[in-house]
């Protein structure tokens, strides 16, 4: 777009334009919106720190999220709530009680394996 301010643009207006550019699948325009992005120096930990810190958040909300799922099917099929796809539901039941186990049981042996490594160092 020749003739836009692009360094004058707020974060509000750039996060706009980018996703309009990409909805027009603009590559051009995204190019020069990435590129004329105001830069700042950032002190700060050490990203290598900050991309497994990211990382293991995101596994952990993973689990939980499955967990929480396999915790919402043990209380809709074992309390004789409806569930559509032809099965039983005792099978669901079974099969969400044992994913929930699972999980479980991995969470503790995380905790577990975790507070070693603390406790020895």
């Amino acid at each position: 777009m020749p003739g836009l301010p692009y360094e004058r643009f707020t974060s509000e207006e750039r996060i706009r334009l980018t996703l309009m550019a990409a909805t027009r699948e603009d590559w051009t325009e995204l190019k020069v919106l990435a590129a004329t992005c105001p830069s700042q120096s950032r002190v700060g930990p050490h990203m290598s720190y900050s991309l497994r810190f990211l990382r293991l958040t995101m596994m952990v909300q993973a689990v939980l999220s499955r967990w929480v799922e396999a915790s919402a099917w043990c209380l809709a099929t074992g309390s004789g709530v409806a569930v559509g796809g032809g099965r039983s539901t005792d099978a669901l039941w079974k099969q969400a009680s044992a994913s929930w186990r699972g999980i479980e049981e991995g969470i503790k042996k995380f905790c577990g394996e975790a507070g070693n490594q603390l406790s020895s160092s």
